[in-house]
């Protein structure tokens, strides 16, 4: 870490931690860091995500949303539960997309041959009408 901070890659920044502040970390740009992610293979991001999470967990365990990211990233069956959990939460807030986001990370993937079934309880889409085209369809002269 040092050859980093050396190097301009990290700086040493003043971090907040449960309330005090201390002495931290962080790239000093975001590519840095996707550069630095991207060089770590599979199980190793799936062991950091692992460990992030169980920090989380231990220190802040209603923080759900981290939760999801990190423990859907290391393959955690426990991310299912925090998703739905952040899901609701953001729809409770009226976060709309969030929710949405959520959901679909959530919900399991469909094969691309396969249609939605009908459901009866719930009112079927139709697709639009067509609109007519100005100007009777003829281009401009």
């Amino acid at each position: 870490m040092e050859a980093a901070v050396a190097a301009s890659v990290l700086d040493e920044r003043q971090v907040v931690s449960e309330g005090r502040p201390g002495a931290g970390l962080a790239f000093r740009h975001p590519l840095v860091r996707l550069t630095c992610y991207e060089g770590l293979s599979a199980v190793q991001r799936r062991l950091l995500h692992s460990a992030y999470a169980e920090a989380v967990l231990r220190r802040r365990p209603a923080a759900v949303d981290t939760l999801a990211t990190h423990l859907t990233r290391a393959d955690d069956p426990r991310a299912t539960a925090c998703l739905r959990q952040a899901a609701e939460r953001a729809a409770a807030l009226y976060a709309n997309d969030a929710a949405d986001r959520l959901r679909r990370t959530h919900r399991p993937a469909r094969s691309a041959g396969r249609r939605r079934r009908a459901r009866p309880d719930r009112p079927q889409r139709r697709a639009a009408p067509p609109r007519p085209v100005r100007g009777g369809g003829r281009a401009a002269r």
